[in-house]
């Protein structure tokens, strides 16, 4: 695996982290958002167009004025 390819950042991370270190977990996604401006390929990966699609099929015909999505990364369901 190529972990200088900007799309491969996420995945050369893994398990870089403890859970026992919040500075850490900070320090990680930062270098992965600085690697990258979208590590996890929302924008580009056909799995996540798919189920964007399939989230937005599943909400109710109807507007909403707010959302909240939690776990947001770039925003791009939402943005």
């Amino acid at each position: 695996m190529d972990c200088d390819d900007p799309t491969m950042a996420h995945r050369c991370h893994r398990g870089a982290v403890t859970a026992s270190s919040p500075a850490g977990r900070a320090a990680h996604f930062d270098a992965l958002y600085c690697a990258s401006p979208d590590p996890w390929r929302y924008l580009s990966s056909e799995y996540e167009r798919k189920k964007y699609a399939a989230t937005l099929a599943a909400l109710p015909d109807r507007r909403f004025r707010n959302a909240l999505e939690i776990g947001c990364s770039i925003g791009v369901l939402t943005g």
